[in-house]
């Protein structure tokens, strides 16, 4: 089965007064059919890499924002 990542940026709200250093997170993504599962519903801001992993039959699409459409196999 094929797994793939998606790296994404997420921004925060408020704005900071120093430069925080950069963050990222990683999110498992399990797809079958009807269904997506996350690891995890939360992730700091910063760089967010989505790592995909198809479990069902047919292949799948993801898109973040409209930000483009990934489709996993």
């Amino acid at each position: 089965m094929p797994r793939l990542a998606l790296t994404a940026l997420v921004m925060s709200s408020a704005l900071p007064t120093k430069t925080p250093p950069a963050k990222t997170s990683t999110v498992n993504v399990s797809m079958t059919e009807f269904h997506f599962a996350l690891a995890t519903n939360v992730v700091r801001p910063g760089t967010v890499t989505f790592r995909l992993q198809n479990n069902g039959g047919i292949p799948h699409d993801m898109s973040i924002n409209g930000n483009g459409v990934l489709t996993v196999r």
